[in-house]
Protein backbone atom coordinates (compact mmCIF):
# COMPACT_ATOMS: atom_id res chain seq x y z
CA UNK A 1 0.00 0.00 0.00
CA UNK A 2 1.53 3.32 -0.97
CA UNK A 3 2.16 5.96 1.71
CA UNK A 4 -0.46 8.50 0.53
CA UNK A 5 -3.20 5.88 0.41
CA UNK A 6 -2.30 4.68 3.91
CA UNK A 7 -2.40 8.25 5.23
CA UNK A 8 -5.81 8.84 3.66
CA UNK A 9 -7.24 5.67 5.15
CA UNK A 10 -5.55 6.23 8.47
CA UNK A 11 -5.87 9.92 9.27
CA UNK A 12 -8.81 10.81 7.09
CA UNK A 13 -11.09 8.15 8.51
CA UNK A 14 -9.92 7.96 12.10
CA UNK A 15 -10.52 11.65 12.75
CA UNK A 16 -14.16 11.13 11.70
CA UNK A 17 -14.71 7.75 13.35
CA UNK A 18 -16.16 8.31 16.84
CA UNK A 19 -15.78 4.64 17.78
CA UNK A 20 -11.98 4.81 17.55
CA UNK A 21 -10.81 6.37 20.82
CA UNK A 22 -6.99 6.10 20.90
CA UNK A 23 -3.83 5.93 18.83
CA UNK A 24 -3.99 2.70 16.89
CA UNK A 25 -1.15 0.37 15.88
CA UNK A 26 -0.39 2.51 12.82
CA UNK A 27 -0.08 5.63 14.97
CA UNK A 28 -3.24 7.22 13.58
CA UNK A 29 -4.87 10.05 15.43
CA UNK A 30 -8.31 9.28 16.73
CA UNK A 31 -11.10 11.44 18.04
CA UNK A 32 -10.07 11.39 21.69
CA UNK A 33 -6.40 10.50 21.61
CA UNK A 34 -3.89 11.63 24.21
CA UNK A 35 -2.21 14.54 22.44
CA UNK A 36 0.62 14.60 24.98
CA UNK A 37 1.89 11.32 23.52
CA UNK A 38 1.58 12.49 19.91
CA UNK A 39 4.90 12.79 18.12
CA UNK A 40 5.39 16.29 16.55
CA UNK A 41 6.64 14.69 13.31
CA UNK A 42 3.34 12.81 13.01
CA UNK A 43 1.38 16.06 13.35
CA UNK A 44 3.13 17.37 10.24
CA UNK A 45 1.85 14.33 8.31
CA UNK A 46 -1.80 14.54 9.37
CA UNK A 47 -4.61 14.67 6.84
CA UNK A 48 -8.15 15.84 7.67
CA UNK A 49 -11.46 15.49 5.85
CA UNK A 50 -12.48 19.08 6.58
CA UNK A 51 -11.14 22.28 8.16
CA UNK A 52 -13.55 21.71 11.06
CA UNK A 53 -11.80 18.44 11.91
CA UNK A 54 -8.43 20.24 11.85
CA UNK A 55 -9.89 22.97 14.07
CA UNK A 56 -11.14 20.38 16.54
CA UNK A 57 -7.77 18.64 16.53
CA UNK A 58 -5.60 21.73 17.16
CA UNK A 59 -8.00 23.18 19.73
CA UNK A 60 -7.86 19.95 21.77
CA UNK A 61 -4.12 19.61 21.20
CA UNK A 62 -3.68 23.09 22.66
CA UNK A 63 -5.89 22.38 25.66
CA UNK A 64 -4.03 19.19 26.54
CA UNK A 65 -0.66 20.87 26.11
CA UNK A 66 -1.50 24.00 28.13
CA UNK A 67 -2.14 26.79 25.61
CA UNK A 68 -5.17 28.47 24.08
CA UNK A 69 -5.73 28.62 20.32
CA UNK A 70 -7.24 31.23 18.01
CA UNK A 71 -7.80 31.20 14.26
CA UNK A 72 -5.46 33.60 12.49
CA UNK A 73 -6.25 33.30 8.77
CA UNK A 74 -8.87 31.59 6.65
CA UNK A 75 -8.82 31.82 2.86
CA UNK A 76 -11.85 30.75 0.85
CA UNK A 77 -12.42 30.45 -2.89
CA UNK A 78 -15.82 31.36 -4.38
CA UNK A 79 -17.29 31.69 -0.87
CA UNK A 80 -17.53 27.91 -0.53
CA UNK A 81 -14.22 26.05 -0.70
CA UNK A 82 -11.80 26.70 2.14
CA UNK A 83 -8.34 26.87 0.56
CA UNK A 84 -6.28 27.11 3.76
CA UNK A 85 -6.67 27.87 7.45
CA UNK A 86 -4.12 28.86 10.06
CA UNK A 87 -4.46 28.62 13.84
CA UNK A 88 -2.02 30.17 16.28
CA UNK A 89 -1.34 30.23 20.00
CA UNK A 90 -3.47 32.93 21.63
CA UNK A 91 -0.27 34.69 22.70
CA UNK A 92 1.05 35.20 19.14
CA UNK A 93 2.09 38.73 18.23
CA UNK A 94 1.53 41.89 20.23
CA UNK A 95 -1.49 44.09 20.82
CA UNK A 96 -1.92 47.06 18.49
CA UNK A 97 -1.02 50.39 20.14
CA UNK A 98 -3.90 52.79 20.72
CA UNK A 99 -4.22 55.39 17.96
CA UNK A 100 -5.48 57.98 20.38
CA UNK A 101 -5.14 58.61 24.09
CA UNK A 102 -8.59 57.93 25.47
CA UNK A 103 -9.66 59.31 28.80
CA UNK A 104 -10.86 55.95 29.94
CA UNK A 105 -11.81 55.45 33.56
CA UNK A 106 -11.41 51.71 33.40
CA UNK A 107 -8.21 49.98 34.36
CA UNK A 108 -6.33 48.92 31.19
CA UNK A 109 -6.31 45.20 30.43
CA UNK A 110 -3.12 43.29 31.04
CA UNK A 111 -0.99 42.41 28.05
CA UNK A 112 -1.24 38.67 27.39
CA UNK A 113 0.53 38.47 24.06
CA UNK A 114 4.25 37.84 24.04
CA UNK A 115 5.23 37.14 20.43
CA UNK A 116 4.78 33.36 20.61
CA UNK A 117 5.52 31.58 17.32
CA UNK A 118 3.40 28.41 17.65
CA UNK A 119 1.12 27.82 14.66
CA UNK A 120 -0.75 25.12 12.74
CA UNK A 121 -1.80 25.46 9.10
CA UNK A 122 -3.76 23.15 6.80
CA UNK A 123 -4.33 23.54 3.08
CA UNK A 124 -6.77 21.92 0.67
CA UNK A 125 -5.25 19.39 -1.73
CA UNK A 126 -6.97 19.64 -5.13
CA UNK A 127 -6.09 16.07 -6.12
CA UNK A 128 -7.74 14.16 -3.29
CA UNK A 129 -9.94 16.85 -1.68
CA UNK A 130 -8.39 16.43 1.77
CA UNK A 131 -6.79 19.01 4.05
CA UNK A 132 -3.11 18.41 4.74
CA UNK A 133 -0.90 20.01 7.36
CA UNK A 134 1.47 22.40 5.59
CA UNK A 135 2.99 24.11 8.62
CA UNK A 136 3.34 23.13 12.26
CA UNK A 137 5.50 25.20 14.63
CA UNK A 138 5.76 23.67 18.08
CA UNK A 139 7.88 26.36 19.78
CA UNK A 140 6.31 28.52 22.52
CA UNK A 141 8.30 31.35 24.12
CA UNK A 142 6.15 31.36 27.27
CA UNK A 143 5.33 28.94 30.04
CA UNK A 144 2.51 26.51 29.27
CA UNK A 145 -0.33 25.99 31.73
CA UNK A 146 -0.62 22.83 33.78
CA UNK A 147 -3.37 20.33 33.12
CA UNK A 148 -5.12 21.35 36.36
CA UNK A 149 -5.93 24.84 35.05
CA UNK A 150 -5.89 24.23 31.29
CA UNK A 151 -9.70 23.91 31.29
CA UNK A 152 -9.91 27.63 32.17
CA UNK A 153 -8.06 28.77 29.04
Amino acid sequence: MDEDKRKRQCYGNSVDDKSDRSLDAKGCVSLESNFLQLNPEKIGELVFNSPDKADWFYWNYGRQNGFDVRRCHKKTVNDSLVKNVEWVCSRVGFRQPLKYEAKCKRRPREETRCGCEARFRVAHDQHDGLYKVTEFVLFHNHALETSEIAHRL
